[in-house]
C-alpha cells in the first residue's frame, strides 16, 4: 500500500494493477498538479486482494471515498469480479470511478460492471473536474468525458478534450510513482485492430524537447537506474505529422538523455514498451540509435506477412519492406523482434501460407517472432467481423517454432480471452 497520509476532505483510492501501472502514474501525476491534491489522502493497493481487505478501513466518517480503477478491453472479467466482490462487502459506502480503454470505447456496458461514474479519453484534467463537482454535489453534465447513470438513464457527455502533453507531468513525483516517460501520444495510420487512434486521435502529440529532459534529469537526481520513453512510433517524436521521421529531434533526445544520465546508467528506445514501424528503418537510423541505446534488440510491427492483409489492416507499409528492416537490423548486431497477428477473420489460405513463408525468411535472417491473437477491442471492426479460432495447420507451425525457442508470446492465452470477449460484444455476458 501506498499513502500520501494527507489530512483530507476525501480518500481517493486506486487500483495499482501491474497491466495498468503506467497510465495510473500518468493520471495521479495530473492530480498532483490539481488543487484538490493538498485535500486528499490517496491510497494505492497494488493486489486485489489488499483492496478488497483495507477498503473497509478508509470507509468511515463523512469523508467521500473515490475508487478509481483503469482497465483494458481484456481486464472485463476481472474488474466485473472485482467490483462485485467490493460492493457484497461495502455496498454504495464508496464511488467507483473508471477509466482507461475499455471504458473510453464502449462506455454504455463497461458502466454496467459496477462503476458509478466513467471518464471518457484523457482523464488529465477530467478526473480532477468530476471529483470536484461530485465534492459540490453537482451532477457532472457540464463536463466533457462523463458517462454515468441517472435513474434507468445513461448520461454521456461525450469524449474528453485532449490534453497538451506539457501541462502535465509523465509520472507521480509526490507519491514517487516512477516509470517510463510519455514523450507522444496519438496515431495517424488508424490501424484496423488498434484502439490508440481512437482513444488519442490521429494527431500526434508530443511533450516538448526541454520539458522531457527536465523530466530525465528530475529522475536521474532521485537515483533512476533505468530510461524508457512511451511513444507510439519511436522514430516519429517530433514529427510534425506523426508519419514523417524526425531523425534529428530523436537523436538530440537520446544525446541530451545520455549526457545526463552518464555512461553507467541504462537507455532503452525502439524496444519496449515502444516499437518501430518497419518503413522508417535504415542502416542510417539503426547507427544512430546503436550510439546511445542500452538495449540489444530493436521491436518491428510486421501483423502480417500477406500484403493483402497488412492492405485491409490500414497499415500502410509493404511486407518487403520488413523484411528489409530485419536484414538492416541483423547486419548492424542487434537482435530483430517481429510482431505478427494471428486469427484475422478475413484470412485466407493463401494468406496464411504468405505469412508463413514471410516467419520462415525473417528466421533464416536471425529474427524472432513475437505472436500475438487478434483481439477484438471498442471501436474497431472486429468487434461486429470479430477473430476466429486458429486453424491446426497454424496452432501447429506457431508451437513447433515456440519450441524451437524462434517464436514467443502469448497468443494462446489471447485466444481463449477474445473468444470470451466476443460473446460479451454479442450478448453482453462475461463469460465465466
Amino acid at each position: 500500500m501506498i499513502s500520501n497520509k494527507t489530512r483530507s476532505l476525501f480518500t481517493l483510492v486506486a487500483y495499482n494493477h501491474k497491466k495498468n501501472k503506467n497510465s495510473l502514474r500518468i493520471l495521479l501525476g495530473a492530480f498532483e498538479r490539481s488543487e484538490l491534491y493538498q485535500k486528499s489522502r490517496i491510497v494505492l493497493y497494488d493486489t486485489k486482494t489488499d483492496l478488497v481487505n483495507g477498503l473497509g478501513g478508509l470507509i468511515h466518517g463523512q469523508a467521500p471515498v473515490f475508487l478509481l480503477i483503469s482497465l483494458h478491453t481484456i481486464q472485463i472479467r476481472e474488474t466485473a469480479r472485482l467490483l462485485a466482490q467490493l460492493r457484497a462487502r461495502h455496498g454504495r459506502t464508496f464511488m467507483a470511478i473508471g477509466g482507461g480503454p475499455q471504458a473510453s470505447g464502449d462506455p454504455h456496458r463497461t458502466l454496467e460492471l459496477g462503476f458509478d461514474y466513467l471518464v471518457r479519453g484523457e482523464a488529465e484534467q477530467t478526473l480532477s473536474l468530476l471529483i470536484e463537482s461530485l465534492l459540490n454535489g453537482r451532477a457532472p453534465e457540464h463536463i466533457q468525458g462523463i458517462v454515468y447513470r441517472v435513474g434507468s438513464e445513461i448520461r454521456d457527455t461525450g469524449f474528453s478534450v485532449p490534453v497538451c502533453l506539457d501541462d502535465y507531468p509523465p509520472f507521480a513525483a509526490d507519491l514517487r510513482l516512477y516509470g517510463y516517460i510519455e514523450i507522444s501520444r496519438g496515431c495517424p495510420h488508424g490501424c484496423s485492430y488498434c484502439q490508440t487512434p481512437r482513444v488519442f486521435g490521429t494527431r500526434q502529440r508530443h511533450r516538448t524537447l526541454d520539458l522531457v529532459l527536465d523530466h530525465v534529469l528530475f529522475l536521474h537526481k532521485r537515483g533512476l537506474g533505468t530510461y524508457r520513453f512511451l511513444t507510439p512510433n519511436a522514430l516519429t517524436y517530433g514529427s510534425t505529422d506523426g508519419r514523417t521521421p524526425n531523425i534529428e529531434t530523436v537523436e538530440m533526445l537520446l544525446a541530451k538523455t545520455r549526457e545526463i544520465i552518464g555512461p553507467v546508467k541504462k537507455l532503452y528506445y525502439g524496444s519496449f514498451p515502444s516499437e518501430i514501424r518497419p518503413e522508417l528503418i535504415s542502416p542510417g537510423v539503426i547507427r544512430m540509435l546503436k550510439k546511445y541505446i542500452d538495449n540489444d534488440n530493436l521491436i518491428i510491427g510486421a501483423q502480417s506477412g500477406s500484403q493483402r492483409i497488412l492492405d485491409l489492416a490500414h497499415r500502410h507499409h509493404t511486407v518487403e519492406q520488413v523484411v528489409q528492416a530485419v536484414r538492416w537490423i541483423r547486419e548492424a548486431g542487434l537482435k530483430a523482434n517481429v510482431d505478427f497477428i494471428v486469427g484475422f477473420p478475413d484470412e485466407t489460405e493463401t494468406d496464411w501460407n504468405e505469412t508463413r513463408t514471410c516467419m520462415e525468411n525473417l528466421l533464416k535472417a536471425g529474427a524472432r517472432i513475437h505472436a500475438h491473437f487478434l483481439i477484438p477491442l471498442p471501436q474497431t471492426i472486429y468487434v461486429q467481423n470479430p477473430p476466429r479460432l486458429l486453424p491446426d495447420r497454424v496452432r501447429q507451425y506457431l508451437n513447433l517454432k515456440a519450441s524451437h525457442g524462434q517464436l514467443f508470446g502469448q497468443w494462446q492465452t489471447q485466444e481463449r480471452l477474445s473468444l470470451g470477449l466476443i460473446e460479451y460484444f454479442q450478448t453482453g455476458k462475461i463469460a465465466s
